[in-house]
This record gives C-alpha cells, sequence and structure tokens, in this order.
C-alpha cells in the first residue's frame, strides 16, 4: 500500500511485474513473482481481482516466470485475462 495522499500522484494505473525464476525468500515461503499495482481513481480493485484470477493457478505462475521478455509476460498477461 501507498502511503496516504500518495493516490493522487498516479497519473495512470499500471502494473510491474518481478520474476524471480530461482525465487526468494518471502517470510520463509518462496515467491517466484512480486506485482506491484498502481490504480487511478480506485482502478487497482479490479486489476487486483485479474491478477488474482490468473496467479490462483500455479502453472499459470510457472509460466510467467518462465517468460524471457517484457513482451512474452505482457502477451500472457493479456491472453489470461
Amino acid at each position: 500500500h501507498g502511503i496516504k495522499g500518495s493516490e493522487t500522484q498516479i497519473k495512470s494505473s499500471g502494473i510491474v511485474v518481478l520474476q524471480f525464476k530461482d525465487g526468494i525468500d518471502y517470510d520463509g515461503n518462496k515467491a517466484y513473482l512480486v506485482i506491484g499495482i498502481a490504480g487511478k481513481d480506485n482502478e487497482h480493485i479490479e486489476i487486483l481481482s485479474k491478477i488474482a484470477c490468473i496467479v490462483q493457478y500455479k502453472e499459470n505462475v510457472n509460466k510467467i516466470v518462465r517468460c524471457n521478455t517484457k513482451k512474452e509476460v505482457y502477451d500472457l498477461l493479456v491472453d489470461m485475462n
């Protein structure tokens, strides 16, 4: 979550996807994807919902982790949506 008032600084909605092909420690668990969300005018709820529908399946997470380019990640997320 951003800090109070930071929502006024968001010019347009978007996401950032970080891949960790070997995983990183996240509080004793392994994380392979970290996704950041910025939503303009409360669009973050819709974005979060779409992402949750995609990453609820481990096979989808694995596909995203195996991508080698930004375009591959983008195309895969668009296709899964």
